[in-house]
């Protein structure tokens, strides 16, 4: 993941059409992650939508020991599940099935 992070990141064509590049780890369900190349704006919005935000708590260690020299976040892995209340209106209930990392 690390090196196809670096290559995007090193990408003149990524670089001269002013685009970032994000990789998300789920965590711990590390084996689904994501690598976002968009505009400024679209990344911050997708960061809004994890409530994206810097962290004092550390990332776990596989995580930390492969990406020491980049910007590391944390967001929320949510799922949403409707259900009805007792006046049949839909609500939705967030679950929390982990965390994203969000490595810059």
């Amino acid at each position: 993941m690390k090196e196809i992070l670096l290559a995007l990141k090193n990408n003149k064509i990524i670089e001269a059409n002013n685009l970032k590049t994000q990789l998300w780890i789920f965590h711990p369900r590390i084996i689904q992650s994501l690598i976002l190349v968009s505009q400024g704006e679209s990344i911050e919005s997708r960061n809004k939508q994890v409530e994206a935000k810097k962290t004092a708590n550390p990332p776990p260690e596989s995580i930390i020991n492969q990406f020491k020299e980049f910007k590391i976040g944390i967001g929320n892995d949510n799922v949403f599940k409707e259900k009805k209340t007792n006046d049949l209106e839909d609500i939705w209930d967030t679950i929390k099935r982990g965390d994203i990392w969000i490595i810059e």
